[in-house]
């Protein structure tokens, strides 16, 4: 099924709404700010995250499109920062984007300039830390080692962490899920 399929009125109304868009884009002189997500401005489609880097040519084009058509340009995304998070994926060269991750809870601006949400308490992230920790000593054990590549994988986010259990493959043998 595709986008287009899954219009909530009609086809003919989702070419009218992608038309308007296009309108806007083209007749636009410049934007002031411009914000995407990352999975629909740089994924490529594959069912693990650390395995869907950004294509090249799709980082040249979103920078072109950023110095171009916008005085600042955001990516926001719910997955990390970093440690295989939107850093480690995008190809889109320094200095185009801002990138916020974890909802918003982190930033990347440039090297010299990233910040984090300040109101989750010192004791919680240090929680964090020691179970991120634990659940990789845990993955580094063969019967768990599928983990790590199904779907996002075992995600440090800034303020939870996120593992994915499954995927469409049905990777992981079922002896690992609870039976009713």
């Amino acid at each position: 099924m595709t986008l287009i399929n899954s219009h909530p009125i009609s086809v003919e109304n989702y070419k009218k709404e992608v038309e308007n868009a296009v309108d806007l884009l083209y007749k636009a002189d410049h934007f002031h700010y411009f914000f995407t997500d990352r999975d629909g401005t740089l994924k490529s489609y594959s069912c693990s995250y650390p395995s869907s880097i950004q294509p090249a040519y799709s980082g040249v084009i979103q920078a072109q499109f950023a110095r171009r058509c916008a005085q600042t340009c955001c990516i926001l995304t719910t997955a990390p920062l970093m440690h295989i998070g939107v850093l480690d994926v995008s190809t889109i060269p320094p200095g185009y984007y801002y990138y916020g991750a974890s909802a918003g809870r982190e930033w990347f601006i440039d090297p010299t300039n990233k910040f984090k949400d300040t109101s989750i308490p010192e004791q919680t992230l240090s929680l964090l830390d020691k179970a991120f920790l634990k659940i990789s000593q845990l993955l580094e054990h063969h019967d768990y080692r599928p983990f790590t590549w199904v779907g996002s994988g075992l995600q440090k986010h800034f303020g939870h962490l996120t593992i994915a259990h499954q995927d469409v493959y049905k990777s992981v043998r079922n002896i690992f899920f609870f039976q009713k």
